[in-house]
């Protein structure tokens, strides 16, 4: 009796071309047991330094024998470079919505994606092109930085860039109130009187730790707001006008 040679193939896991560093699984397929080349083991992952073929010996249940061959290329790392973070405005402050926009090395091409964090906490992950990304801190801690994820075989496989702290609590001496606009009284008992405002002002009130105690759309040139309720301290109203901000700090008693 004359048996065929089994029909051996190999798989891999994931495709035979990958990075330095990275691990590679082989398969054997179309036989019951399978013997490699080089040392490895059938479908046990292992990390190859440089470019090489593998070939299996496959099995069937007569005993009959075929092999099967796979070239794994390993390819070299680029090294990726400087991942630089800037801010607008450049003064980060509590309450204030900021764009923070990385500015991605030349060595990385078109596709990545930057991974953003805030006080080492993940916020968020954004793809290419997008470099940017909106973020209002809302206490002196939420300092803000970035990982980029290049697409590709890069050393090391992704980088940390700059940190961006707050810098300021914003206050009447960062940015000018417009003439004709004040708050009073201040300090505050209860009844907070704004005049000078116009229609679609924003105004966002914070405390000292920058949680946000109000979020109001003004109407009208002389509006009032309650303060009854509010715990004594410190607090920030920050108001936004066609780009312009500026804010004042209130004392409430």
């Amino acid at each position: 009796v004359v048996n065929p040679l089994p029909n051996i193939t190999v798989s891999s896991a994931p495709n035979p071309a990958i990075c330095l560093g990275d691990a590679i699984s082989l398969f054997g397929n179309g036989g019951i047991s399978y013997s490699w080349s080089g040392g490895i083991t059938n479908g046990v992952p292992f990390t190859p330094t440089a470019t090489n073929a593998y070939t299996v010996t496959g099995a069937d249940a007569n005993g009959c024998t075929n092999t099967s061959s796979i070239a794994v290329v390993v390819n070299p790392g680029t090294a990726i470079g400087i991942l630089t973070l800037t801010s607008n405005p450049s003064i980060v402050s509590i309450g204030v919505n900021t764009i923070y926009t990385a500015t991605i090395p030349a060595s990385v091409a078109s596709s990545y994606q930057l991974k953003w964090y805030k006080a080492n906490t993940y916020l968020a992950t954004t793809n290419s092109p997008v470099n940017t990304y909106n973020f209002t801190p809302l206490t002196m801690a939420d300092s803000v930085y970035a990982y980029i994820v290049p697409a590709g075989c890069y050393t090391p496989d992704s980088i940390k860039s700059n940190t961006i702290l707050v810098k300021s609590t914003i206050g009447l001496n960062d940015l000018s109130a417009p003439y004709g606009f004040s708050c009073y009284p201040n300090p505050v008992f209860d009844i907070l009187h704004i005049e000078g405002s116009q229609q679609d002002d924003q105004l966002k009130l914070t405390d000292m730790t920058g949680r946000i105690i109000l979020q109001q759309t003004m109407t009208k040139n002389s509006q009032t707001i309650s303060m009854t309720s509010l715990s004594e301290g410190v607090y920030t109203a920050c108001f936004f006008r066609n780009g312009k901000q500026w804010a004042v700090k209130i004392v409430k008693k």
